[in-house]
């Protein structure tokens, strides 16, 4: 077997869950009979799992029956025979007075073991909303670091990133459902059941303290290494991690409102605090970010500061409530003096040797050497490696023979590659290298891994930067990138790249582009990925190629291309290990040059606003894997928009589309800030906190009670709303394409994200003062909610762009709002009507 059994991935992980029922239950939320059912049942489940796998590999052994997946089978039976015994340690402790008697003690209820203290006054009423600020300050803090360290357990696309959040917003919104459905028991006093949901709070910022040292094993125990999860696999590892936290986020949430609802505090107000919380989150993240702290002391820090807040803000006498958030501040510092995170980054790279790991503005960067051989992974991708003499060759000659005297070549990408001295071989005097990540220079110098020949030139800026600023011209620009992997590597295969690239041309110069190799067949997929990079290409350059190799060379020239790569090499002298008559068949190339440009054909050009390569890519990669996910993503996308329709009235449909389109406002303006500066994981703490900032301000500004009781006032956020996404819709070509300051088109980025915002969040508010008299949907309005933004989340990304385009995307958010306008309105007119 190629991986351990999980015997504490799973103890912990077991304990996790039963300590939250176990809360429940201690706080009345959950009776204790129906506590000990859910873990009957558990038990039930696990042990038929095992039982029956054992009776079919008895029978397997017994009669030499020859079965495939035998030995899965077996770790499957293994792990959940350590998952049955776990549960059985529960059962053993409720239990155990039956075989250890006990004198009986009377018990104490919770409700009569503290004291219930004063009146609330207005300072304790305030001292309150510190609960929603810290439930939104950690989940926005966790849900940024956990999408960096998730991007680097699995490819690193956009893909992904939509999964992360649409599973993170559908298991929030379970979990707030669930808690507008649970009960709020009965207690001494207002103040009592105030302190329960700091309890409830507490235990929330405890468990990400399990779920991020997790993260790693159970990705080793789960997934053999080598092996590629495909995306069913990667969503069930995903729902399996962020289930205890996710659900527990949402339901804490809503139950903690319903309490302070007691103290006078609406759900617009707790709403607002929560944003508030959320904001402070994200800006703390970035700042975190910036110095590359690693994630696990980030979240150390981040749940010992909002400790210490609880603890001040309720006056806590309890000593203990102030020494475990110094010990969890200790432990980040021990973690990081000590090199945790790259203890933990090596067990990610079981066979290779971890040389240097960095968080940086393109996620996380990672360097390891396998033997001779260095690799660079960003994001979980692996973008260069070390000692690949044939695409080093192929990329060189297929390229410079295109012109007599490469004096000065532009290398994107490819720093420890070797490709510098390779080029040197061509005439090349001038090497200028620039990468998409400017810290993998830092970290080569760090690591003495960088080129040190005479003639290499490392550029520290971004090379759209350098492009548009260094007023120089090149014989040879070469893309050494392994392709379109995600929107941060999309934007160096599109038609406005390609323009900037001609734009830095010598005359006579030449340009190639390294694509995915394709073999000896070309996809239906891959001939569409490849198909719109050389469309891209033919509206900027009169002569393009894919020239078949190793990997895939896209040539890009203003004069007719020559594919006698040997007679060039022997008219210049050079002589290589793979390229060179023996071993490289020149007549099967030129055939194979015919075929494949002939199989990739007319496609739509790759686009900044419309990213076919990208998308074209990953059905690609989903190719790769036998599962068949897009029929049942259709019928599960098309159940939840059904449900959250027709399933509430009108007002809690309104919400629910706002929801999907709020949450889509983010994905977009996020994906043109990646389009526009191309450094998407380096903004994302900084304009979810602006975004936050906007629901909270919206939120808090909305109307009183008092003033509007019964009345939605939605019609003007909801108009603002949607001519501001219809304005980005029209300045989406300038802002993603368009020559200027970067930082200029990030601030109008984040204002257009913090007007959006507060638009979302005056509407939440209208409607929850609308619902103040109607608590069974005012209490669900926040679970809508985020079950709305779960499906903006995955159908954005996954559907609308991939049809529409980001710019109609952002027209289509317009629309939205036009949407949700009426469904109120509507609502609102039957209601007249009725009375």
């Amino acid at each position: 077997m190629n991986a351990p059994y999980g015997l504490i991935p799973l103890g912990l992980f077991l304990a996790l869950l039963y300590g939250i029922s176990f809360l429940f239950s201690r706080l009345g939320i959950l009776s204790t009979p129906a506590h000990r059912k859910i873990w009957n049942y558990a038990l039930l489940a696990v042990f038929l799992v095992t039982a029956g796998l054992g009776v079919l590999m008895a029978v397997q052994v017994n009669y030499r029956l020859e079965i495939p997946w035998a030995e899965k089978a077996l770790k499957i039976h293994v792990n959940f025979g350590l998952g049955m015994s776990l549960i059985g340690l529960f059962h053993l402790c409720w239990h155990a007075p039956y075989f250890f008697k006990r004198r009986k003690t009377r018990p104490v209820p919770i409700a009569a073991s503290i004291s219930a203290g004063p009146s609330p006054t207005a300072a304790r009423a305030r001292r309150d909303l510190a609960l929603p600020f810290a439930v939104g300050f950690s989940g926005v803090a966790v849900q940024t670091l956990l999408i960096r360290e998730f991007l680097t357990l699995f490819e690193g696309n956009e893909l992904t990133l939509s999964l992360i959040i649409f599973l993170w917003l559908l298991l929030s919104g379970a979990g707030s459902l669930t808690g507008a459905r649970a009960q709020v028991p009965d207690a001494a006093s207002s103040r009592e059941a105030v302190k329960r949901a700091s309890t409830l709070v507490k235990a929330l910022l405890v468990v990400p303290l399990a779920v991020f040292p997790l993260m790693f094993p159970l990705k080793s125990l789960l997934f053999a290494p080598g092996i590629e999860a495909g995306p069913p696999a990667m969503s069930g590892f995903l729902a399996l991690l962020l289930l205890p936290y996710c659900f527990l986020n949402g339901f804490s949430f809503t139950w903690t409102a319903r309490v302070l609802r007691r103290e006078g505090r609406s759900l617009r107000t707790v709403y607002g605090w929560e944003s508030v919380g959320g904001a402070a989150g994200g800006v703390f993240c970035a700042a975190a970010v910036l110095p590359g702290l690693p994630s696990l002391a980030i979240v150390f820090a981040v749940s010992s500061g909002l400790f210490f807040l609880l603890a001040a803000a309720g006056r806590s006498e309890n000593r203990a409530w102030w020494v475990f958030p110094a010990v969890l501040l200790a432990a980040a510092v021990l973690f990081i003096t000590a090199g945790g995170d790259a203890w933990m980054i090596q067990r990610f790279h079981p066979n290779e040797r971890l040389v240097g790991t960095v968080s940086g503005g393109a996620g996380r960067l990672t360097v390891t050497r396998s033997g001779d051989q260095v690799n660079v992974y960003e994001n979980g991708v692996l973008v260069h490696a070390s000692g690949n003499a044939m695409l080093n060759e192929e990329l060189a000659a297929f390229a410079l023979i295109q012109t007599e005297h490469p004096d000065r070549v532009l290398l994107i990408g490819g720093l420890l590659s070797g490709l510098p001295a390779e080029l040197a071989k061509y005439g090349a005097g001038q090497v200028d290298i620039a990468e998409p990540d400017p810290h993998l220079f830092r970290l080569a110098g760090k690591l003495g891994l960088a080129p040190s020949a005479s003639g290499v030139l490392p550029i520290r800026g971004t090379p759209f930067r350098w492009i548009e600023t260094a007023g120089v011209r090149y014989d040879a620009v070469l893309i050494a990138l392994p392709g379109p992997w995600n929107l941060q590597l999309n934007r160096y295969y599109t038609a406005e790249f390609f323009a900037r690239v001609k734009s830095v041309l010598a005359p006579g110069g030449v340009a190639a582009a390294v694509l995915p190799g394709t073999a000896n067949y070309v996809s239906e997929s891959a001939a569409a990925s490849l198909g719109s990079v050389a469309a891209a290409a033919r509206k900027c350059f009169a002569e393009t190629a894919v020239f078949p190799g190793e990997m895939s060379v896209l040539v890009m020239s203003g004069r007719p291309l020559t594919t006698d790569i040997l007679s060039g090499l022997a008219r210049r002298g050079i002589a290589n290990l793979y390229v060179r008559p023996g071993y490289f068949d020149e007549e099967l190339f030129k055939t194979r040059i015919e075929q494949v440009n002939a199989v990739i054909g007319e496609a739509a050009p790759n686009a900044d606003l419309k990213p076919a390569a990208y998308l074209s890519h990953i059905r690609w990669w989903l190719g790769r894997f036998p599962e068949k996910i897009l029929g049942p993503a259709a019928v599960l996308l098309a159940l939840l928009v059904l449900w959250g329709i027709l399933a509430g009235r009108s007002s809690l449909a309104g919400m629910f589309i706002m929801g999907a389109a709020s949450s889509g406002s983010s994905i977009l303006l996020l994906l043109l800030i990646q389009i526009a500066v191309g450094a998407l994981y380096l903004w994302t703490g900084l304009f979810l906190g602006i975004f936050m900032v906007g629901l909270a301000a919206g939120s808090l500004s909305g109307p009183r009670p008092a003033e509007k009781a019964g009345r939605a006032k939605t019609g003007g956020p909801l108009a603002v709303f949607a001519a501001v996404s219809a304005s980005a819709g029209l300045l989406a070509p300038q802002l993603a394409h368009g020559r200027g300051p970067g930082f200029l088109k990030i601030v109008l980025l984040l204002s257009a994200g913090f007007v959006l915002a507060a638009a979302v969040g005056r509407f939440f508010a209208g409607l929850s003062t609308a619902l103040e008299k109607n608590s069974a949907r005012h209490d669900r309005l926040y679970g809508y909610d985020l079950l709305g933004s779960a499906l903006g989340a995955i159908a954005f990304p996954m559907v609308v762009i991939p049809l529409a385009g980001v710019r109609n995307a952002l027209f289509a958010l317009a629309l939205a709002g036009l949407l949700a306008w009426a469904v109120v309105a509507l609502g609102g007119r039957r209601r007249m009507e009725k009375k």
